[in-house]
């Protein structure tokens, strides 16, 4: 698909430099909503640099890259991994599919609260995910950043999924000879640009870990599943019928 010039200009990507680097041109900040969802013909790119959005020295073991594309409900994931590799998921309707390593099989996967809102947009409200801690409370300015107006948020945030939490836990639980599980040990700092005309994301920086945020030429035309997918579905759903009826 041919990239559009991004509407977007450089945004705020100067060797992902973050807005604090340019002092507040205004400190109003204009009325909610602070971030928009995409259109529903949109297609971006999510560029992952860094270390862990733990704030820890760890290599980042998260993705590469993300293109997304969006054509209404049905929505296209392909992340590219740290090994090169390729992972392809689609969402229809509250559903992922996601198809085996083989190739031969897909599994449908009922969305529901990622409950990892730094990771996994759970897209029920929004489409980008790590921005839930945004608020006026921590709004630090409009910056300047190459002629583009960015609403910038800053704050200390706890980017650790349920499960990752539970982990650290436990692992409290049975050391605790080192004292009690201490929450705010796991706070980083976070900081969010977002596009002030469009409200889209630009930047995100938790911990060690930037994501930057490119707009590409949307889709032409509508996206479909693909067939044996949709086959996959609609077996599924017959599946259910009976258990429907009882």
């Amino acid at each position: 698909m041919k990239l559009l010039r991004l509407i977007l200009a450089p945004l705020c990507l100067i060797a992902t430099a973050s807005a604090q680097d340019v002092p507040p041109t205004t400190d109003t900040l204009p009325p909610p909503p602070w971030l928009n969802r995409a259109p529903d013909m949109s297609h971006w790119i999510i560029t992952y640099d860094g270390g862990s959005p733990s704030g820890s020295s760890e290599t980042h073991s998260g993705p590469k890259a993300i293109e997304v594309i969006k054509s209404g409900k049905t929505m296209l994931e392909q992340t590219t991994n740290q090994d090169g590799s390729v992972s392809v998921v689609w969402r229809k309707d509250g559903y992922a599919f996601i198809k085996s390593p083989g190739g031969n099989q897909w599994t449908l996967q009922l969305v529901g609260d990622a409950r990892d809102p730094f990771n996994k947009p759970d897209y029920t409200h929004t489409d980008f995910a790590g921005f839930d801690w945004i608020a006026e409370k921590n709004f630090v300015g409009i910056n300047l950043v190459k002629g583009d107006k960015c609403l910038v948020f800053r704050d200390k945030v706890f980017p650790l999924s349920d499960v990752e939490l539970n982990t650290l836990q436990l692992v409290a639980t049975f050391n605790r000879d080192k004292g009690p599980f201490d929450l705010n040990a796991h706070m980083v700092d976070a900081e969010a640009d977002i596009d002030l005309k469009t409200l889209l994301p630009i930047s995100l920086k938790v911990g060690n870990s930037t994501r930057v945020f490119t707009y590409q030429a949307p889709p032409e035309t509508s996206l479909d599943l693909p067939q044996d997918a949709q086959d996959a579905f609609t077996n599924y759903l017959k599946s259910l019928a009976p258990q429907q009826k009882n």
